[in-house]
């Protein structure tokens, strides 16, 4: 079913609030280096604690190099963050800049870093006020990784990585088995208790059957939400999932709603295995495809 017209964010979050009403938690799918999964907590945890959510399982950063430095942050979020840990969100930021403003991949932004110690001065200073130029981008974006991680802590919902140095090293299948399975036995030992709800962010490529390989939703057996601001990239992952929906039991939600406010990141949303609430919104708003260096 589709849908074209306006809707508030009032509506949009209380959808969030059905699931949460209804299930121990909700699996957001992003894709990686979009804003998209960040504008969507950003405009929902606040609603997500009210509902009870207590912890929020991140797959964007390694456990055994980061989590150490989440928890010395959220024991205590009204000190700096420790170095480490603002540093690579940091990064993660200006790789979203990168992309929205630049066209950049990751790849390129390293490029573009070590370009900035080029010895050709040419290439060094066009390089430096490129870097600039996303640096001062970045500062002014409220949907961050790091506005995240303070927001979450400022909320006392407790941040769990998932992922590894280990996991990071895998390839293909065998990486898409393990850290599913890894962050599928991770949730479910730290929400033993019913009672703890929670959110869980990985790409969407681990959120849905992929290679012969079950997704966290149907592993956790909890509403799924793929968010993503690339509007060709998401009809084709809708469209995958209703030709590959073998043994998830899963239906997709096709209803694309533009707010009135700019809002943008697409929100499609699936339904738990298990009887639920009616669906909700898909959020569809057009991304400007800016030129940054003109």
């Amino acid at each position: 079913m589709s849908i074209s017209g306006t809707t508030s964010t009032s509506q949009h979050v209380q959808g969030l609030t059905d699931y949460l009403s209804h299930n121990q938690g909700v699996v957001i799918g992003e894709v990686h280096n979009d804003r998209a999964s960040s504008q969507y907590l950003m405009e929902n945890l606040e609603t997500a604690r009210k509902c009870g959510v207590k912890y929020l399982f991140l797959e964007s950063l390694e456990s055994d190099i980061y989590q150490e430095h989440i928890d010395t942050y959220q024991a205590a979020p009204d000190k700096p963050m420790p170095p480490k840990l603002a540093n690579a969100l940091y990064f993660q930021d200006i790789i979203l800049a990168g992309k929205e403003k630049a066209g950049l991949d990751p790849s390129q932004l390293k490029q573009l870093q070590r370009d900035m110690s080029s010895s050709n001065q040419s290439t060094r200073e066009a390089a430096c006020q490129a870097m600039e130029r996303l640096q001062k981008y970045s500062s002014t974006q409220v949907h961050t990784r790091t506005s995240v991680v303070e927001k979450a802590s400022e909320l006392g919902i407790k941040i769990i990585l998932v992922d590894s140095s280990q996991l990071k090293n895998l390839g293909g299948a065998q990486r898409l088995k393990a850290l599913n399975e890894v962050g599928c036995k991770i949730i479910k030992q730290t929400t033993i208790n019913s009672s703890d709800k929670y959110i869980s962010v990985a790409g969407q490529h681990h959120t849905v059957e992929q290679l012969g390989v079950s997704g966290l939703r149907s592993r956790l057996r909890v509403p799924l939400i793929q968010v993503d601001t690339n509007t060709h990239n998401n009809q084709r992952l809708a469209a995958n999932n209703i030709t590959s929906g073998s043994g998830e039991n899963r239906y997709q939600v096709d209803l694309q709603v533009l707010l009135p406010k700019a809002t943008d990141y697409t929100a499609a949303i699936e339904a738990a295995p298990a009887p639920s609430p009616s669906p909700h919104t898909d959020i569809v708003v057009p991304q400007e495809n800016i030129d940054f260096f003109g």
